[in-house]
């Protein structure tokens, strides 16, 4: 009984040392931003030159398609 407590206190040691081990290395590796990296790629990319003009394309787009919209609604109210 009591080797069998200690084989299994023993697997839960080692266990919880390689959690451990797992949390300071995810740590680390977020400090020094390999986890990281990405969210610096992506703030770069939506601050470059194409991306902010593909949102002013985009959004005169839906100018236009409201605009449309809006016309279209105004003649059907003109003929009622």
């Amino acid at each position: 009984m009591d080797k069998e407590k200690k084989d299994i206190g023993k697997w839960w040691i080692w266990v919880l040392f390689l959690i451990i081990i797992t949390v300071i290395s995810l740590f680390v590796l977020g400090y020094f931003g390999v986890i990281g990296r990405t969210i610096v790629e992506r703030k770069v990319f939506e601050n470059s030159f194409q991306y902010s003009e593909a949102r002013k394309i985009e959004i005169a787009t839906f100018e236009a398609q409201l605009v449309e919209i809006e016309r279209k609604l105004s003649s059907n109210l003109k003929e009622l």
